[in-house]
């Protein structure tokens, strides 16, 4: 699910993560993450894969990035 967000301050639009929960892929559940997007526009791009690693709430403390993989390339 893809929805704007808001108080823009950086950040465009909020994607919510679901997954599926039958296998008609009717009904699904949320996993209760969010990406949050800017959106920027260009002429032309290149479609690639690339490794996203989860972070820590920067607001609680001090910053630290957990290295295992969250999206593994297909």
């Amino acid at each position: 699910m893809i929805r704007p967000y808001h108080r823009d301050y950086g950040i465009d639009y909020v994607v919510e993560l679901f997954n599926y929960v039958d296998e008609e892929q009717r009904m699904a559940e949320t996993l209760g993450e969010h990406v949050f997007v800017q959106l920027k526009s260009v002429r032309r791009t290149e479609i690639e894969t690339v490794a996203v690693y989860g972070r820590g709430n920067v607001a609680k403390g001090r910053s630290s990035t957990r290295r295992k993989t969250t999206f593994p390339s297909t």
